[in-house]
């Protein structure tokens, strides 16, 4: 059952905003987003964003650190939607959604396994990370996957330069200094990795604290190919590999790919991860977005 117990990495590497490839509009849409004074709710299929806001919506502007508004996300609201496939049988569902609203960004993430896995091997994993002024202050998850049940939060105390871990399910609260930042946990590592300049050959690295271990973790950049969209044809993307050892989101086994859209907005269009028969794969169908 590892397979399933792979939703749940696949998912977490998902969660960036879709702003440059333009799609068609959702004013039509049957679902409704969320309602606000300063701006509307969009969606987009597969392959970009409907743009909501005239042309200078569908770009975006790099500065400081190239990170951009809040440090990490520009918009108020973003949802992104995935599905899940195992040698092309569909094994479940990914929402990732980030909110932000002065400066504190809330990002989170649900997978579930498909029903029919469901009698077999149930998954439902729920996970979320805070971020305020562009660096992240605590992460939550909890994780059913079969038998398997989890209950973990991790605070950073950016003032007091120290990280403290609790696990509440097997009564564990560990602290840990910090020396070198920033810090990140899986989510928000994943929002910053995708603000810095990619180059095909270069490899990236972040600190990234996960199941009360602090880690060095590597971003590989491998190539730069094209991606097929669902009638938009093909785009470039980069292709990049983390690498991420750790007993928490990312215990398993075999290389994870990402594809990510070769504008600015990085936008991950594909997740692909090796098993022990097959691949699993995630396909990004749809999003949405409210400015």
């Amino acid at each position: 059952m590892k397979i399933l117990r792979l939703l749940a990495v696949i998912s977490i590497f998902s969660l960036v905003p879709c702003h440059s490839l333009p799609v068609r509009s959702a004013a039509a849409s049957d679902e409704a987003g969320p309602s606000s004074s300063s701006g509307r709710a969009v969606t987009c299929d597969k392959g970009g964003v409907a743009d909501a806001g005239g042309a200078g919506d569908s770009s975006h502007s790099l500065s400081g650190h190239g990170k951009r508004n809040t440090g990490l996300l520009r918009d108020a609201k973003e949802k992104l939607y995935f599905d899940i496939y195992w040698m092309g049988i569909y094994v479940g569902n990914a929402t990732l959604e980030g909110v932000n609203q002065g400066g504190r960004l809330t990002i989170t993430s649900e997978v579930h396994s498909a029903p029919v896995i469901s009698v077999l091997y149930k998954v439902e994993d729920h996970a979320s990370s805070t971020v305020v002024d562009g660096r992240p202050v605590e992460f939550r998850i909890r994780q059913r996957e079969g038998r398997y049940r989890s209950d973990k939060e991790t605070l950073f105390d950016r003032a007091g330069r120290k990280i403290t871990y609790i696990d509440y399910r097997k009564g564990i609260r560990a602290e840990h200094e910090v020396n070198k930042g920033p810090v990140w946990d899986v989510i928000s590592g994943f929002y910053y990795l995708r603000t810095l300049l990619l180059q095909a050959g270069k490899t990236l690295s972040l600190n990234v604290f996960d199941s009360n271990k602090m880690l060095k973790t590597e971003v590989h950049v491998l190539r730069k190919e094209k991606i097929a969209f669902p009638g938009k044809g093909k785009v470039d993307a980069f292709v990049v590999k983390p690498v991420l050892r750790t007993e928490g989101l990312f215990k398993h086994k075999g290389d994870m790919l990402i594809w990510l859209t070769g504008d600015e907005s990085r936008v991950p269009v594909r997740v692909e991860t090796r098993v022990s028969i097959g691949k699993v794969v995630a396909e990004l169908k749809r999003i949405e977005i409210a400015r």
